[in-house]
């Protein structure tokens, strides 16, 4: 099995240069209040613990399979586990790329989340996460998360947030407006200090098999 696996330390910024699927066979977003608010705090910590050291963030387990776009092959990665802290780290450069005055960051964090096809490259033109969980939560990620603005759009948020069917788009919706709400409260380390941080020092453990069957022993385990 071990020939098969590929394993990695990667810093986020190269964790979204890579392409993603939520599985139809995966749970929801299922993340509340409490894990978002923690996962922020934790990285903030982290920085005010020392700013020039790693911080491990957790692991992702990954069946990996080729794609084709216009000829060329490119990966895409099944996230059998890691999908809340994927999804969280997905929607809070969504929400920084509204609300940030840096054109470079607002740059960065828009290929972080969409990827312009360029078929001379074989770049396909699609969201670095999928979400074939449910078309509902595709639309609402088109609209709330790939657009930009959309993270800012509180009153619609809020209504799905209360209201909506789907879990996914419940705690996704509610997600968005949890982590601006931690933006906005100036105790909180600053999207200066902490978006370099996050890119750079945070770390995830990759591990991706070709082999969905070795993938699901390795989730397993």
């Amino acid at each position: 099995m071990t020939d098969k696996i590929d394993s990695k330390m990667l810093p986020i910024k190269d964790i979204f240069k890579k392409w993603f699927c939520i599985p139809n066979y995966q749970r929801s977003y299922v993340w509340e209040k409490d894990q978002v608010i923690d996962l922020l705090d934790d990285i903030s910590s982290a920085y005010e613990r020392n700013a020039d050291s790693q911080y491990f963030l957790g692991s992702l387990v990954l069946h990996c399979q080729p794609k084709n776009f216009n000829g060329t092959t490119y990966q895409e990665n099944s996230v059998l586990d890691g999908q809340q802290r994927l999804t969280t780290l997905y929607i809070l450069q969504a929400i920084i790329r509204d609300i940030t005055t840096v054109e470079t960051r607002k740059k960065t964090c828009a290929k972080a989340i969409f990827q312009e096809g360029n078929p001379d490259d074989g770049v396909p033109e699609r969201l670095r996460i999928e979400f074939a969980i449910r078309k509902e939560v595709e639309v609402f990620i088109n609209n709330f998360i790939k657009k930009e603005g959309g993270t800012q759009k509180t009153e619609e948020l809020q209504n799905l947030a209360n209201t909506s069917e789907n879990v996914s788009i419940r705690n996704m919706a509610n997600a968005i407006l949890i982590i601006n709400k931690w933006f906005g409260n100036e105790d909180n380390l600053d999207i200066d200090v902490l978006f370099p941080y996050l890119r750079q020092y945070v770390i995830l453990v990759y591990v991706a098999s070709s082999e969905l069957e070795d993938a699901f022993r390795l989730f397993t385990v």
